[in-house]
């Protein structure tokens, strides 16, 4: 089982991620940008993650996998843009791809994939 302090440090990562997400998706669609569904998925997987390692789900390690491949896929398309929410949205995506990775081989150790 892993410990609070890891948790809640990875939990933080998705969360910020989760955020940054949400506000970069809803700016998307006011500044007319194609990055809005990749920001929408990203965030909801990050949502996903988080909830189902807070209840030790033998699923976690799985979306935790699929989850950074979205923040991978999410921060090289926000990453393209030069406006803040899509620079501040691909740092977080990246930070928060690798707290997944983190989340995956801890689950795997676990014997939960």
């Amino acid at each position: 089982m892993m410990d609070a302090k890891f948790r809640m440090k990875h939990s933080n990562a998705l969360a910020q991620c989760m955020l940054a997400c949400e506000e970069c998706a809803n700016r998307a669609v006011e500044e007319n940008m194609d990055c809005y569904g990749h920001c929408k998925a990203c965030a909801e997987l990050c949502n996903v993650t988080m909830r189902l390692m807070s209840v030790n789900s033998m699923h976690a390690g799985e979306t935790a996998a699929i989850c950074a491949k979205a923040c991978d896929h999410c921060a090289e398309m926000c990453a393209k843009h030069k406006t803040d929410h899509c620079q501040t949205c691909a740092q977080s995506c990246r930070e928060a791809s690798g707290a997944c990775r983190d989340i995956q081989a801890a689950y795997e150790k676990m014997g939960k994939k």
